[in-house]
């Protein structure tokens, strides 16, 4: 039926550690596997979608970082491209967007929140 060995002796042994019996017919181990094997899955699943928060949430702070230093939050726009990639720190030091090479007029510092 395709379990996994290692599953099958698994459930038999909880079985027998719950009621001190075995199983009385093939079809009551079978319901118990698939049981088994759907916790597993949600288990699977929750982890999985756990991982994915984890990865957004890294890149969504990787974003703010300072395109750069690679240290600060971002905080500065570039007048008139509007690129929005530098600390304010690295932003006086650079003469053009390091994004599209324009020549900066003007810097703004912004505020996130």
């Amino acid at each position: 039926m395709g379990f996994e060995l290692e599953k099958i002796v698994a459930v038999v042994e909880q079985k027998l550690q719950k009621t001190g019996k075995n199983y009385d017919t093939v079809q009551a181990l079978v319901t118990d596997l698939l049981k088994a094997e759907g916790k597993s899955d949600d288990e699977n699943m929750e982890h999985s979608e756990e991982a994915d928060v984890q990865e957004k949430l890294r890149r969504l702070q990787e974003e703010k970082l300072c395109k750069i230093c690679m240290d600060k939050n971002i905080c500065i726009v570039f007048i008139p491209c509007g690129h929005l990639v530098t600390c304010q720190s690295c932003a006086a030091a650079i003469e053009k967007c390091p994004i599209c090479c324009c020549v900066i007029n003007q810097r703004l510092k912004t505020f996130m929140s």
